[in-house]
């Protein structure tokens, strides 16, 4: 830019411009200036293209572009081992931290209109729960929702999970096939919880093509098991399903996470997916998810959809946008901050599904 500078320059300097303009002067003065902007704007689109490559490829970055278009940890540092990735992600904590500042500071009965934003209900409420952090690996969703109505669910890290901890020449799959825990990792082994199914396995079925090695269950009580996810899940638990409390909801046995957890010798869940419609609004602002290790809840949620046993609020509670800040609170306390949040329906704007990551939790297993 600076010989881009030095030729304006040179050409204000010159002895003619000081001589009488004529018409034709204008124009042709008009059509250089044109020629000019035009080859300013040229270069100065350049250097952008440069520094936008420079910075996906230089080796002091965090980051470079897949195939698809996701932005994911560079091959050699995707663990998080670096000190540029660790103080990028950092900087990125910090500012989801302060986005979520912002929205409680709305949301507050301290502000003016913090007790109007909070009676806002279904798609209304939604404008102020944004994702505040983006995923660090890859963030894929199978299939798209141009394809299945409103798609998969979105994976983040996936990819990763598999790269990080799967061994050389070692066949993954159902069973006892999985990535193993070590003396010095002791969550290296991919836990999968996926509550609701209604016999249908798509999300069973991706993680298990991506990360072979993950031990994925199942659970839904409304739908005993009929064979058709067997090879693709772990085990089918269609005796109960995520509740509150032990005990049971709408006829169903449910059981609190941390019982499962227990139950099956689990001490963590990299993946937890919940599509239980309306059911959730059973339980998620009563766990405690500061005293479980969970990496990743994908959850959708169903307002009008469902009750809560605790406030009797009949079968189609819809909560208000004060009602979903305390819930976001307890899992933004908890270490959780959200990464996504689209549509489900154009019947019901305000069904939504959410993607929430522990800002600790890593695809190699150590966090």
């Amino acid at each position: 830019m600076g010989n881009v500078r030095r030729l304006a320059s040179s050409k204000r300097s010159r002895p003619e411009e000081s001589l009488p303009v004529t018409r034709e002067d204008h124009k042709s003065k008009g059509t250089k200036g044109g020629k000019r902007s035009a080859f300013l704007a040229v270069l100065a689109l350049l250097a952008v293209s440069v520094q936008q490559e420079w910075y996906l490829t230089s080796p002091t970055d965090t980051t470079s572009t897949s195939t698809s278009g996701s932005a994911v940890l560079d091959d050699k540092k995707h663990s998080g081992d670096s000190n540029d990735s660790r103080s990028m992600r950092q900087v990125l904590l910090q500012n989801a931290d302060a986005k979520i500042q912002e929205r409680r500071d709305w949301l507050s009965t301290s502000h003016s209109e913090g007790r109007q934003f909070s009676s806002l209900r279904k798609e209304s409420a939604w404008y102020m729960f944004t994702p505040v952090l983006p995923c660090f690996w890859t963030f894929e969703k199978q299939p798209s929702s141009a394809v299945l109505h409103d798609g998969g669910k979105w994976l983040c890290g996936l990819q990763q999970v598999h790269s990080l901890r799967s061994k050389p020449d070692t066949q993954y799959g159902p069973g006892s096939n999985h990535y193993s825990s070590s003396s010095s990792n002791k969550t290296a082994s991919c836990i999968v919880y996926s509550f609701g199914s209604s016999n249908r396995f798509d999300f069973e079925e991706r993680v298990r093509k991506v990360a072979p090695g993950c031990e994925i269950h199942t659970f839904d009580p409304t739908v005993p098991e009929t064979g058709k996810g067997k090879g693709i899940y772990d085990a089918y638990h269609g005796d109960y399903g995520f509740g509150g409390e032990d005990g049971t909801v709408g006829g169903l046995r449910v059981k609190t996470l941390g019982t499962i957890l227990k139950e099956l010798n689990h001490d963590h869940v990299d993946y937890l997916k919940i599509d239980v419609e309306g059911y959730e609004w059973d339980f998620l602002d009563t766990v405690d998810w500061s005293q479980l290790k969970v990496g990743q809840i994908l959850v959708e949620l169903h307002p009008g959809i469902g009750e809560r046993r605790k406030t009797n609020s009949g079968p189609k509670y819809i909560p208000t946008a004060g009602a979903m800040n305390q819930i976001f609170i307890k899992l933004e306390d908890a270490g959780f901050r959200l990464i996504s949040l689209e549509p489900v329906t154009y019947t019901n704007y305000g069904q939504v599904e959410l993607v929430f990551l522990h800002k600790d939790w890593m695809p190699s297993g150590d966090w």
